[in-house]
């Protein structure tokens, strides 16, 4: 599943605000994940309280900005929580507590929040495939069409060690496992009828890789 979050950091704050993955509202419970963000200190902090006691602090650099707009995707896999800040990817911080405990999740501090809202994906009725190494198809899989004529789109490719996590207007779409290692990528091409507005790679950066072929 994924939580998507969205609003506005107060311009003038030296506060925080935190958002809390629970396994429940006591405040004595466990917390699988915390991600604390310290304006006062310019930096994030994730961590989980378990047994009542906090684990190993992970820092990274703040990626937010006073007064602006913000959303913030956390994508839970099997594997880790990954986080993406304004689109783009932040951090994964693996589980330390199983994810199917959380009951409950927190926001907390100084932001005006809009939404936050909880999403599958779902898993029917569109094809995609992959080409292998031996110039053959390999098998297709199924999915749902999350696309409407006439409208505009957005699309996020999140390319993790497991496999291609991707997003259709924000919303967790499916997964595709790798079958080749995606290091071997070296050409992006968008192909087909519909206009192409923008098309962007964020970390790790790659230059001169795209194709566009709309008609």
């Amino acid at each position: 599943m994924s939580v998507y979050v969205r609003g506005t950091i107060h311009k003038d704050t030296n506060r925080r605000f935190n958002v809390d993955f629970t396994c429940g509202e006591r405040t004595a419970v466990n917390i699988p994940f915390h991600i604390n963000v310290l304006f006062y200190a310019n930096k994030v902090v994730l961590n989980t309280l378990q047994a009542g006691r906090w684990g190993p602090q992970e820092v990274y650099q703040m990626p937010f900005r006073k007064g602006e707009d913000s959303e913030v995707l956390f994508i839970v896999t099997e594997a880790a929580y990954q986080i993406l800040v304004n689109k783009k990817p932040f951090c994964t911080y693996k589980h330390r507590i199983p994810p199917q405990s959380v009951k409950v999740i927190h926001v907390n501090g100084d932001l005006e929040l809009y939404s936050v809202n909880v999403t599958e994906p779902t898993t029917q009725n569109m094809v995609h495939n992959q080409y292998n190494q031996a110039g053959k198809w390999g098998p297709q899989e199924g999915h749902q069409m999350p696309f409407r004529k006439g409208e505009e789109f957005e699309v996020l490719f999140n390319v993790t060690e497991v496999g291609y996590q991707i997003l259709v207007n924000k919303k967790p779409f499916c997964t595709y496992k790798h079958r080749i290692p995606p290091q071997s990528v070296k050409e992006v091409r968008v192909n087909g009828d519909l206009e192409v507005k923008s098309l962007n790679v964020t970390e790790p950066t790659m230059k001169n890789m795209f194709t566009l072929d709309s008609a």
